[in-house]
C-alpha cells in the first residue's frame, strides 16, 4: 500500500516519531509517498486530521495517531506500532460538509460554525424543511465526525460516523427556543456581526451577517476503529 504521513510539526513527539514510523511502514512492505497515496496517516491528534484536510493533504483513507486526549484518532501515540494492524482493517465512508456563501465555497470534515464576533446576540433563520428562527450566539452545522466535538459540547447528539445526515446545533439559543436537529441540506440566514468558521479556521467575517447553503458533500474514507466506533 502507498502511504502518506502527515505530522504536526508543532508537537515534538509527532516529529520525533516520524523516522521510526516510516521505517516500520517500509519494513512491513508499504511504500511511503508524498502523493498518490492509498492512505494518509495523520500524526498529532484530531486537529492534525482537520488541518491536513483543509490543506488538501488527505489522500485515500484516513488513519490518525494522537495524544491521550484525542477522540477521533485510531491510536494513542504510545500505540503507534499497531499502525500496521490498522492499515489491514476495512474502511468506511463518512460525509463531509459543503458551505456556500455567495461565490465562496468551503468544505469541512468536522463542522461549519456561524458565530457572533462582537459578543452580541445574532438572529438566525434556518430552513431545512421546517423553518426555524431564533436568537443566539450562533449555529453549528456538523458532520457525523463533528457531532462528537464542539457540537456535542453545545448540546448536540452523537451520530454514528456512518450516518448520512448532518446535524444543526444552536449555540445558546435564547430561552432554548431551538434544539438540535438533523438534515441533509439547510439554508441559513444570519443577521449581525459574525464569523464563518470551517473546521476551526475563520474563513470569512461580516459586519451584517451571512446567507449560506450548507449540505452534505463528497464522503471521505476512514479506517475502522475511529472515535466512538472503536
Amino acid at each position: 500500500m502507498k502511504v502518506k504521513v502527515v505530522a504536526n510539526r508543532t508537537k515534538g513527539w509527532a516529529v520525533k516519531l516520524l523516522p521510526s514510523l516510516k521505517a516500520l511502514l517500509k519494513k512491513s512492505g508499504h511504500k511511503v509517498v508524498d502523493r498518490g497515496a492509498d492512505a494518509t496517516i495523520c500524526v498529532g491528534g484530531d486537529g492534525t486530521i482537520l488541518y491536513a484536510f483543509q490543506k488538501g493533504r488527505i489522500e485515500g483513507a484516513v488513519l490518525g495517531i494522537g495524544s491521550e486526549r484525542s477522540f477521533v484518532c485510531h491510536l494513542k501515540r504510545t500505540q503507534w506500532r499497531k499502525v500496521v494492524d490498522v492499515l489491514k482493517r476495512k474502511t468506511f465512508k463518512t460525509p463531509t460538509l459543503v458551505v456556500e456563501t455567495g461565490k465562496e465555497r468551503f468544505r469541512a470534515i468536522n463542522d461549519v460554525v456561524f458565530h457572533s464576533s462582537d459578543f452580541r446576540v445574532l438572529e438566525i433563520d434556518v430552513h431545512n424543511g421546517k423553518p426555524c428562527c431564533f436568537l443566539g450566539d450562533g449555529l453549528i452545522a456538523c458532520t457525523p465526525i463533528g457531532s462528537t466535538a464542539y457540537a456535542y459540547s453545545a448540546g448536540g447528539k452523537e451520530l454514528s460516523y456512518r450516518s448520512k445526515q448532518m446535524q444543526l446545533v444552536p449555540i445558546c439559543p435564547y430561552r432554548r427556543a431551538a434544539r438540535h436537529t438533523t438534515a441533509k441540506e439547510a439554508h441559513i440566514r444570519v443577521k449581525g456581526k459574525s464569523a464563518l468558521i470551517v473546521d476551526g479556521f475563520v474563513k470569512q467575517r461580516s459586519a451584517k451577517g451571512f446567507k449560506a447553503r450548507v449540505y452534505l458533500g463528497e464522503p471521505i474514507a476512514i479506517f475502522e476503529g475511529a472515535g466512538k466506533n472503536k
